[in-house]
């Protein structure tokens, strides 16, 4: 197979990022028999160029969209659709990526990213930040960077080239009201998620994970690992740690006592240990010393948190409660600030909602006071970040403070934050503003990490202190 030639060669550091993603590839070998291409492109008058594509590896179809979908007006060509794979094709995807090309739909040409130079390339070990991931799995990505949009746009199209897409979107067969319609519908992120800059990624899918069906009963756990066909099971490693109400078991097994069978592209194994009257356990899957999957399993009749206990009374698995604080495209302001509030309570605080009663509105959304006496002054938005909330907010924690300490209480902490369903890419206009005045901010991504803290013992006052690391700026991440 001829080697692609490449017009910008890649410098050293970016001749290292694509060998690190392709070394975890080689230890995986054979993990991936399909791929998902999508991308939504331009045409130029030097053929299409992309404004974002990816290729995602897959060690099933198992879940997937498979329906082909390829799409095309006078400025626009855009594809998604999945195929098989080999060990060969998977090298000749990442040569191709070299030289900023991915695969077109009929496989006869490529799409290319148009550059000034040599191309931007990254590779993140952990996981793709615009592809939604179940919790706690890993999918390492190569991410390759070209000119701004905008530029590529408008070279084609002249003046507001993006109102003309849009435009000229409505009209097809097959219509769309805007390019980010466009995108979701080939399961890529809107353009408001990546930024300024064209862009393609290689995703690895993690070739194995914890199943769904993992469960605690009478005393004992139930772990099942879904694996790529084509890796050895006797290199599989499952941690745990036993959560009980007054201690924890820190151990691991082996592939080796799994029991195996193979359904479909996948091995599937389980393995039952015994974990007494815990209610939990958590789970970290491994693969040749590389951590790709922790879960939480635990006893559906069990609980650690009793103020979670009573809550699934009313809302079995906490499933309605998460969909409102998750769900920025159909939230409504008041049912956001009623579901903070009611998560806040379930993970040990005392909960006061100011923002139910007129007379107090001018106050704060929710005061939140942890069993020390600290104290979170909590602000609600259902969209971005502005400049007036975290005005107000600053303001409101102000004079909480100055009466605090006149009133002899001025030992005790204060932490402003804004809570939204936005993912953080969504809120970056004015998070500079919110570090200034060092109020957290609890976005989506931190929200799914609270929802996880509710299956434990109340940690009302370690909750607090991961708050003040979500302020903007500050380099650690949330420890709780």
């Amino acid at each position: 197979m001829s080697q692609e030639t490449n017009s910008y060669p890649l410098n050293s550091q970016q001749e290292q990022e694509f060998s690190n993603f392709q070394a975890l590839l080689t230890s995986w070998a054979g993990a991936y028999p399909f791929f998902m291409i999508s991308y939504v492109a331009v045409r130029t008058a030097r053929g299409p160029r992309l404004i974002f594509g990816r290729i995602l590896l897959l060690p099933s179809r198992n879940g997937i969209n498979a329906t082909q979908f390829k799409f095309e007006t006078e400025h626009i060509i855009a594809a998604r659709l999945v195929s098989d794979m080999t060990v060969a094709d998977t090298g000749h995807c990442l040569e191709k990526a070299k030289t900023g090309k991915i695969p077109a739909f009929d496989g006869a040409m490529t799409i290319e990213l148009e550059r000034d130079g040599n191309l931007s390339v990254y590779f993140d070990p952990i996981t793709s930040r615009f592809l939604s991931m179940p919790e706690g799995k890993r999918s390492p990505c190569l991410v390759l960077h070209g000119i701004s949009r905008w530029t590529l746009l408008s070279s084609s199209l002249g003046s507001r080239p993006l109102d003309q897409l849009n435009w000229e979107l409505k009209t097809a067969d097959m219509p769309f009201d805007n390019l980010d319609e466009l995108l979701t519908c080939c399961n890529l992120p809107t353009m408001m998620q990546t930024g300024e800059l064209t862009m393609f990624e290689v995703v690895a899918s993690s070739p194995t994970w914890i199943g769904n069906e993992s469960t605690i009963m009478n005393g004992e756990a139930r772990i099942e690992c879904h694996v790529a066909s084509a890796l050895d099971t006797g290199k599989i490693r499952v941690g745990y740690i036993v959560i009980q109400k007054d201690s924890l078991k820190r151990t691991s097994v082996d592939g080796s006592i799994f029991q195996w069978q193979q359904e479909n592209d996948l091995k599937i194994g389980t393995c039952r240990i015994p974990v007494g009257d815990a209610p939990s356990l958590q789970a970290f899957l491994s693969y040749k010393g590389v951590c790709l999957h922790q879960r939480w399993v635990k006893d559906p009749q069990k609980y650690l948190n009793p103020r979670q206990a009573v809550h699934q009374v009313f809302d079995k698995n906490m499933g309605f409660l998460e969909s409102v604080l998750l769900n920025s495209e159909t939230n409504k302001a008041k049912e956001f600030e009623d579901a903070v509030s009611t998560l806040f309570h379930v993970l040990g605080f005392s909960v006061v909602n100011y923002g139910r009663i007129p007379k107090f509105q001018e106050g704060p959304d929710i005061i939140a006071i942890s069993p020390a006496g600290h104290i979170g002054v909590i602000e609600c938005t259902v969209g971005p970040l502005n400049e007036k909330k975290i005005d107000y907010l600053f303001r409101r924690t102000k004079l909480i403070k100055e009466k605090l300490i006149s009133a002899g209480y001025g030992d005790l902490q204060i932490q402003p934050a804004i809570a939204t369903p936005c993912l953080r890419d969504k809120v970056g206009a004015n998070l500079k503003a919110a570090g200034e005045h060092s109020i957290a901010v609890i976005c989506s991504e931190e929200i799914k990490k609270l929802l996880t803290q509710a299956n434990l013992p109340p940690n009302a006052e370690g909750i607090f202190e991961g708050l003040e690391r979500m302020v903007p700026g500050v380099n650690e991440q949330p420890s709780f």
